[in-house]
C-alpha cells in the first residue's frame, strides 16, 4: 500500500510503477481495489519498456478495474505527474495483450478495454461501472464502458462450469476474432453472435460444447453465426455446436453440429453435415441436428414419394434428422450427412444408404453418388446426395433395410483402461432383450480384428455392467470393440477403443527444481495435453491438440514455488506432477 497526494508542483506522484524491460508485464490481484484514490495510479515505462501488459483480477470479493488516470469526478484530488518516463496504465492500445476475469463475485469495468490478445473468462461477469464518484470515478461521467477487440484477438471460455455469454465480453459490434470454448462444462450463447471471415471457431477440450438455440427448426434467435471465410478447428464427438449454426460465403463447409441427449446428459453425438461451395459469398446456410424420430417432429416415415416406394422400397430413418436451410440466396448445393455406430439406426450395408428429404408432406429420395464410406464394420462414414439439391428442409438417412434400433444402441458406455500390464474393458447396456451375446474383439491395427472374448448378455434383463480383462496386450497399440449378435443375427458394432500397453509408456519431466524451463519428453505414448497451473489454480500454460514428442516450456518469469503439471494422454490415462521453482 502506499499513501500521499502530491501536487504537480510539489513532485512526482506516488504509485506503483511497472519498470520492466522488453517483456510482457502482469497486474493480478485478489484484493479488491475499491475505496481511495490509490487504486487508480499505475504506471508503466514508456522507453524500452514492457512489451505488453496483462490483467487478471481473481478473488473472492467484487474487483473494480485499475487504471493511471487518478479520479475523473468533479471530486477528484489534483495529482501530480508520473515519474519521469513513464505513462498512466491503459485503457486502449496495442500495449494492452490479456485481461483474466476468474473471480464469482464479479469484476467492474471502470474504463473501456481493448483486447489485442485473448480475454479469458473463467467464472464470474463483467458488468460496466457506471457511477460518477467512489467506487467507479469513471473518466466520463455519464458514459458506459465497454470492451472491444483488435484484429485478430481472441475471447476465450476456460472454465470449468457451465457458463453463460454475456454482452459485455462478446458484444455485437468490434467483437472477437476467435472464440475459444475451453471449457469442460460447456458455454450457452446468450444471443446471436458472428465471427468475422478472419476468424476461427475453436474447439480445445473434451465435453465443450457451445450451446446454441433449441433445434425446432432453423430460425431460432440465438446461433452462432460464421461469417465468409470463418474456419473451425478441433471439432469432434465431445466438441461440437450443440444447437443451430449458420454460414455465409461460398466456400464448401462441414458444420460441427450434433446433439448432447437430454435423457442422459453422457450422450454426445457429433453429427456433422456438409455442403458444397455456394455459388455467392453472400449466401448462407443454417444447421442443427436431432437425434429423435422425424414422424414425432411432423415428419410422417410412412409418407414417401415414388422414389422412395419404386422399383426399392427405402426405410426413413427413425434415430436422427437435420433441418439444413438455404437462408439467403438461391444456391443449389449437394448435402452430405454423416452416419455413426451409437447414434444411427442399424442397417447391413452402407453402400446402399440415400440422402432423403422432407418436401413438406412427404419425403423424396436424394439418392447417393457412389462414394459412401465402406461400413459396417466401419463404425461411421458418410453420404451425400446424388445431384445438388434444389430446395430444403429436413433431411435423414435412408435405406432398403434400416432396422429401427440405433447401431449399438444398447451398449451405453464401451471404455477402457490400462492397469499395470494389463487392459481393462468396461461396458453397461440399457436392456438385454433383444441381445444373445457380445463378442469383444481386438485389433493391432484397428483395422483386421479378431475375437478376444464371447460374453453372453442374458434375456430379459435389467441394466447391467460388464467387463473383461485382457491380460496380454499387444505391445504398442491395441484397438478394442464389441459385436453385438441380435436375434435376427445381425452382427452390430460399438465405437472402437484405443489403449496403448503401459509397459511402452516412458514420460520425463525435467528438471525438478527448474529455473528456467521445464522439458517435458514421451515415449510409446501420445500426449493429448499438458496443463500447468500454480497453488491457486490459476493456468499459467495450456496446449492441446498435435504435440511434438518432445515440449519445452519457458517459465524464467514464474514466481518461485510449488507447480502442478496435468499430462493426458491418448488413451485417456493421465499423470500428475509436482514441480518446484
Amino acid at each position: 500500500s502506499w499513501g500521499g497526494n502530491q501536487s504537480s508542483s510539489s513532485g512526482t506522484e506516488t504509485g506503483v510503477y511497472f519498470v520492466g524491460n522488453g517483456i510482457e508485464q502482469t497486474y493480478s490481484t485478489i484484493l479488491t481495489h475499491a475505496s481511495g484514490s490509490q487504486r487508480n495510479r499505475f504506471y508503466y515505462k514508456t522507453s524500452s519498456g514492457p512489451t505488453g501488459l496483462n490483467e487478471i483480477y481473481k478473488g473472492t470479493a467484487l474487483q473494480y478495474t485499475i487504471n493511471g488516470t487518478g479520479w475523473a469526478d468533479n471530486a477528484s484530488p489534483t495529482y501530480g505527474a508520473p515519474e519521469s518516463g513513464h505513462i498512466a496504465w491503459p485503457t486502449s492500445g496495442s500495449i494492452l495483450k490479456s485481461f483474466t476475469i476468474n473471480n464469482a463475485a464479479g469484476v467492474q469495468l471502470r474504463n473501456d478495454r481493448t483486447i489485442n490478445d485473448t480475454l479469458y473468462r473463467t467464472i464470474g461477469s463483467i458488468t460496466a461501472c457506471t457511477t460518477v464518484g467512489a467506487p467507479c470515478a469513471m473518466p466520463t461521467p455519464g458514459t458506459t464502458p465497454a470492451i472491444s477487440y483488435a484484429a485478430g484477438a481472441t475471447l476465450e471460455y476456460n472454465g470449468a462450469a457451465l457458463i453463460t455469454t454475456e454482452s459485455m465480453e462478446f458484444p455485437t459490434a468490434s467483437g472477437p476474432t476467435n472464440l475459444n470454448i475451453n471449457n469442460p462444462g460447456r458455454v450457452t450463447l446468450h444471443a446471436n453472435r458472428t465471427l468475422p471471415g478472419t476468424g476461427s471457431l475453436i474447439f480445445s477440450v473434451d465435453n465443450g460444447l457451445l450451446n446454441t438455440g433449441t433445434c425446432n427448426s432453423t430460425t431460432s434467435n440465438v446461433m452462432i453465426i460464421l461469417s465468409d471465410g470463418t474456419t473451425v478447428t478441433g471439432a469432434g464427438n465431445r466438441r461440437f455446436v450443440n444447437g443451430i449454426c449458420r454460414k455465409i460465403g461460398n466456400d464448401a463447409f462441414t458444420f460441427p453440429v450434433g446433439r448432447l441427449d437430454i435423457a442422459d446428459a453422457t450422450q454426445y453425438k457429433y453429427a456433422p453435415v456438409t455442403i458444397t461451395a455456394p455459388a455467392l459469398a453472400t449466401d448462407h446456410f443454417t444447421t442443427c441436428y436431432l437425434s429423435d424420430d422425424p414422424s414425432g417432429a411432423g415428419y410422417n416415415r410412412s409418407s414417401k414419394d415414388a422414389s422412395m416406394t419404386t422399383p426399392t422400397n427405402y426405410d426413413v430413418s427413425s434415430c436422427e434428422f437435420w433441418h439444413i436451410n438455404r437462408t439467403n440466396g438461391s444456391s443449389n448445393v449437394s448435402v452430405t450427412l454423416s452416419w455413426a455406430y451409437g447414434r444411427s439406426c442399424s442397417f447391413v450395408n452402407s453402400s446402399d444408404l440415400v440422402v432423403t428429404r422432407w418436401t413438406g408432406t412427404e419425403w423424396t429420395n436424394h439418392y447417393n453418388n457412389g462414394a459412401n464410406t465402406a461400413g459396417p464394420p466401419v463404425t461411421s462414414g458418410t453420404v451425400t446426395s446424388q445431384n445438388a439439391v434444389t430446395s430444403f428442409s429436413p433431411f435423414t438417412l435412408a435405406h432398403p433395410l434400416m432396422r429401427t434400433w440405433i447401431l449399438a444402441q444398447n451398449i451405453l458406455t464401451f471404455t477402457g483402461q490400462a492397469i499395470k500390464q494389463a487392459h481393462l474393458l468396461q461396458w453397461r447396456i440399457e436392456k438385454t432383450t433383444n441381445e444373445a451375446s457380445f463378442t469383444l474383439e481386438r485389433s493391432a491395427d484397428g483395422v483386421r480384428f479378431h475375437a478376444l472374448a464371447v460374453v453372453e448378455a442374458g434375456i430379459d434383463a435389467p441394466a447391467n455392467t460388464f467387463q473383461y480383462t485382457d491380460r496380454s496386450p499387444f505391445a504398442g497399440n491395441n484397438y478394442y470393440r464389441l459385436k453385438q449378435f441380435n436375434r435376427d443375427r445381425q452382427p452390430i458394432y460399438s465405437n472402437v477403443v484405443l489403449l496403448r500397453n503401459q509397459n511402452n509408456k516412458t514420460l520425463v519431466v525435467y528438471p525438478n527444481p527448474f529455473t528456467d524451463q521445464i522439458l517435458i519428453r514421451a515415449g510409446g505414448l501420445n500426449i493429448r495435453s499438458i496443463t500447468i497451473m500454480n497453488t491457486t489454480g490459476q493456468v499459467l500454460f495450456q496446449k492441446s491438440g498435435s504435440l511434438s514428442l518432445q515440449e519445452t516450456i519457458a517459465a524464467r518469469s514464474w514466481s518461485k514455488g510449488q507447480y502442478h503439471v496435468l499430462i493426458l494422454f491418448e488413451d485417456g490415462s493421465r499423470e500428475f506432477i509436482k514441480l518446484v521453482k
